[in-house]
């Protein structure tokens, strides 16, 4: 019984100790986040890049929103089209096979 007792404080004790460690990491992970992006804004050459890189992605989601709504005209045409055929062939079924009954 005193061996679980012991091992229960031991346990309590190193998650304890586990948690003060993984504080620490955040700690120095954000302190690491901050230190490197006070850096990043002192090199033009990164600074340009990463202006380059912004504008290409602008480009790139205005020309995905244009192939979008040309994909929903699309679909809004095959719709029409579908529909037209549909009644296309009912009205020929009609005019084939309605006059026979």
């Amino acid at each position: 019984m005193d061996s679980t007792k012991a091992q229960r404080e031991l346990i309590g004790q190193l998650e304890a100790k586990n948690r003060e460690i993984m504080r620490e990491i955040a700690r120095l992970r954000r302190q690491q986040e901050l230190e490197n992006a006070g850096h990043g804004t002192d090199n033009p050459v990164l600074m340009n890049e990463l202006r380059a890189l912004r504008m290409r992605k602008d480009e790139l989601e205005t020309h995905l929103t244009t192939l979008q709504d040309s994909r929903r005209q699309l679909m809004m045409q095959l719709e029409g089209l579908m529909k037209m055929l549909k009644v296309g062939i009912c009205e020929f079924l009609f005019i084939s096979f309605g006059s026979f009954t």
